[in-house]
Formats: C-alpha cells, structure tokens, sequence
C-alpha cells in the first residue's frame, strides 16, 4: 500500500529568485549639500538565479542550486574548484541567460532525490518504493513546460508536484513571505561591508579619490559572490522559526495538521467538490491565472 510520508520533512517548497553579481543597498553618505555622489557597483546589473529549498519544518534543505550565466556544456561560468570546495552548501551548474532550464530543473530534482529525500526516507525506514514525497513550485513557464511533467512523472512517479497559483506567490509562497526579504538583506550587508573595505583600502594608497576603482570583473566576483551566498545561506539555515512563518501565514502550516483527519476534513471535501468543477482557484485569483493554475494541476496526473 503506497503512502504518502506524514512528516512535514517530506513536504518541500522551492524557490527560484535573481541575486545580483553585487548586491548593494542604493543609499550612501555624503557631506550635506552635494549635489553629486558617486556610487561603485549600482551599474552592475548581471545576476545569477538561486534555487533554495526548505522543508515543511522550516530548515534548509540540502545544498543550494546556484545557476550562473553561460552556454551550457561550455566551461569557465562556474566558479573554479577549489572555490566549490570551500563553501559545500551550495552547488553551481550554468545555462545561457542563467534562469532554470529544463536542464537545470532536473538536475534540481534528481539532486534532492539522492541527497536529502532518499536518505530522509531511508533514516525513519519508509519504503521508498511505495512512499510518495511533495515539492512545491510556483507557475514559472519550465516548473509547468510538458516536458518536465512527463519526465517528473517517469522518473519519479511518487513525487506529487503541487503549483502555486500565478500571481499569488507573494501571498501563498513561504519562501517569499518570509526567506526572501531577510536573505537578500543580509546578502546586502555582507557585500555593503566587503565594499566599504575595498574602497577604504584603496583610498589609502591613492592621492585622488576619483582613482578608485572597483574590479566587476567575473573571474573576481565569482568567488566573492559565492562566499556571499554560501554566509547568507548558512545565516538563514538558524532561523528555522523565522521561516516557519512563511508557512503559517501561507495557510500551508494549517494543512500539515489537516493531513491527519484526510478527506473527512470539510476542508478536504470542499476542495475536492471545486477540484471537479474545474473552479478550485477561482475564488483568490483572476479568471486568466485560474485556468492555467486548473491545466497545470489537471496536466499532472
């Protein structure tokens, strides 16, 4: 009999975000009165596309992907070795403008099966071959693209993909509500401080100050970033309970414990009478993100 694990380590959300190369706040300081202040970095726009994963008890789970820009099967994008070594609680692939692939999904999912769902199982005794698991995606065009539903669906046929609607995400997303803001924060602050040093020593070793200058070249930012990330991942990875209110405030928390009454819930069972109409998402989101959240979630069995 094939079950679907009741632990809420089981129930995993994904989250697919742009961090720019330099993460700066837009503000500085300036002696009162100047009308013009020069700021290093605001021009530099490239990004890479981090992929966090939390579980339903709010810790991060396993490494995180990090998608840099650059053909894939080409090398040079990633950061070099010795910089992926260091820092083990994030790994790197590429694609050609850095967003998720159907490459870089795959590798996603098959790297959370075999390093954290797989083993988690194994850990408590389930058996894996009748023991469902649930990751939990927002409506980007590739998490819902054909091709990566049927491959999802042939090579793991125990996963439960589950969608948040479109144009909900800010409201029904836990890493949204509350991962987000307090990550990319901190990523601000740790490279607002890198910066304030670098500039700091150079203005002690040159006589005018418009001779600053700031490397944005990739061979540099690549492992700066990379530590950067790798800070503020392990930051967020203590506030397990920070990131349990995304899930709480989602309703999602809510539904881990509805789980253990199953369909006699009349939560349950109004879900499942709007599920036949075709009418499930109509009552919280425009009639156009509706049906595609409807032909997403009937493109999954």
């Amino acid at each position: 009999m094939k079950q679907v694990c009741p632990c809420s380590k089981r129930h995993l959300i994904c989250f697919v975000t742009g961090v720019n190369l330099l993460n700066f706040s837009k503000r500085g300081r300036a002696e009162k009165g100047v009308e013009e202040v020069r700021f290093h970095g605001f021009d530099e726009k490239r990004q890479i596309t981090l992929t966090p994963i939390i579980d339903g008890e709010g810790e991060v789970v396993g490494s995180t992907q990090c998608i840099w820009g650059g053909e894939e099967g080409c090398t040079g994008a990633c950061p070099d070795d010795d910089t992926v070594n260091e820092f083990p609680n994030l790994y790197h692939t590429q694609t050609k403008t850095h967003w998720c692939t159907f490459g870089s999904l795959v590798l996603l999912v098959t790297t959370l099966w075999q390093d954290h769902v797989k083993p988690s199982m194994e850990a408590v005794q389930m058996d894996i071959s009748n023991s469902y698991w649930i990751l939990i995606l927002d409506c980007y065009s590739v998490h819902i693209c054909q091709e990566f539903l049927q491959w999802a669906k042939s090579e793991f046929p125990l996963l439960i993909l589950l969608f948040i609607p479109a144009t909900l995400t800010a409201w029904l997303q836990p890493l949204d509500i509350s991962f987000n803001g307090p990550f990319k924060l901190f990523l601000r602050n740790v490279s607002g401080m890198w910066l304030a040093g670098h500039i700091e020593q150079q203005l002690r070793e040159v006589e005018d100050p418009r001779d600053v200058k700031l490397d944005v070249r990739l061979r540099s930012l690549r492992p700066l970033l990379t530590e950067f990330l790798s800070r503020a991942m392990a930051h967020m990875a203590d506030k397990q309970q920070l990131i349990m209110r995304g899930w709480n405030d989602s309703g999602m928390g809510k539904a881990f414990v509805m789980y253990k009454e199953g369909e006699s819930s009349a939560e349950f069972q109004k879900a499942k009478q709007l599920e036949a109409e075709g009418k499930l998402f109509e009552q919280f989101t425009m009639k156009k993100q509706a049906q595609l959240a409807e032909s997403v979630l009937a493109g999954r069995t």
